[in-house]
């Protein structure tokens, strides 16, 4: 388990500082569920930027899975970040 850790840890480029002084530098993500109706439920996906707490992007699906994660970037990419120089 700890190989497997170890292995998936990415470097913390944003050091725990999320409130960042230039806006449209860094996105966030998260995804949350609504329960509805006979046992139903759906995932919504958001995007904030945290400079601003604007929210870039919401997309919503009946899956929690690989498919609304493509569709959340794909709705990002629609009002791109700066690039760091």
């Amino acid at each position: 388990m700890k190989e497997l850790i170890a292995r998936n840890r990415k470097s913390n480029l944003l050091l725990r500082r999320f409130r960042l002084h230039r806006p449209n530098e860094v996105r966030l993500t998260d995804v949350t569920y609504l329960d509805y109706g006979n046992g139903k439920r759906a995932y919504g996906s958001a995007s904030i930027d945290p400079a601003t707490g604007r929210l870039i992007c919401f997309v919503i699906s009946r899956n929690n899975d690989l498919q609304l994660a493509l569709d959340t970037l794909d709705e990002m990419d629609k009002y791109p970040a700066k690039r760091s120089e």
